[in-house]
């Protein structure tokens, strides 16, 4: 017949608390993989393309579109870095910021990037002139 395994009260304990540190430990070794992710460099032709786009506007266009795509190119990477070398770029890294942030729409912000001679800075990116 089969046998009879008596486990105490305090082994069974300690085997839970070592499988709960087992499992901690695992989350811990994913959550080191998952924080050690690195952003690619930013993509200087998705930039321009993406503001190609948008200036030349269209039906099927859309703002949110336009800066997710701007975005995607790594824009935001892209403006810190240059407003953190050039005072005057200053409003046009605000512009961006405050969109990110959620406080300002789309539409309003491509245009205040747009006045802020955002379209000159794509144009000095553009890796094809």
């Amino acid at each position: 017949l089969g046998a009879v395994v008596f486990i105490t009260t305090a082994r069974l304990r300690a085997m839970t608390k070592d499988a709960v540190r087992a499992d901690a430990q695992r989350s811990v070794d994913n959550l080191a993989l998952v924080t050690t992710f690195e952003r690619p460099a930013p993509d200087l032709n998705k930039i321009t393309e993406a503001w190609r786009v948008w200036t030349e506007g269209g039906e099927d266009v859309l703002p949110g579109r336009s800066m997710a795509d701007l975005k995607i190119g790594g824009i935001d990477k892209v403006l810190e870095t240059l407003a953190a070398d050039n005072e005057a770029l200053m409003p046009v890294f605000d512009i961006w910021m405050t969109w990110e942030k959620g406080k300002m729409t789309p539409e309003v912000a491509l245009g205040g990037l747009t006045e802020n001679g955002f379209a000159d800075i794509v144009e000095a990116l553009d890796t094809n002139q």
